[in-house]
């Protein structure tokens, strides 16, 4: 059986790095750029496709991790593949 989606969405070293640069804090797009060297372009996209998997959300004026969101991709990566 293939990785599940929020699995297969941190595989990408990108949105992974995104993800962790929004881990416990509150951060804009160019924010997130600056702190990684990534691209804004690249940081919007991977922002963007988080946002959609529940993995990040809106807040304020930036973005940070959803921790509800985090909660199904630790179930998920504790789940016995079949």
């Amino acid at each position: 059986m293939s990785p599940a989606p929020l699995t297969t969405a941190l595989l990408d070293p990108t949105r992974l790095v995104v993800a962790g640069s929004l881990l416990g804090t509150v951060r804009t797009a160019a924010e997130v750029a600056d702190r990684t060297g990534v691209e804004p372009e690249v940081v919007v996209t991977a922002i963007s496709e988080l946002e959609a998997l529940g993995l990040v959300d809106p807040s304020g004026d930036g973005f940070t991790v959803d921790d509800a969101g985090m909660q199904r991709l630790t179930h998920e990566l504790t789940q016995p593949q079949r």
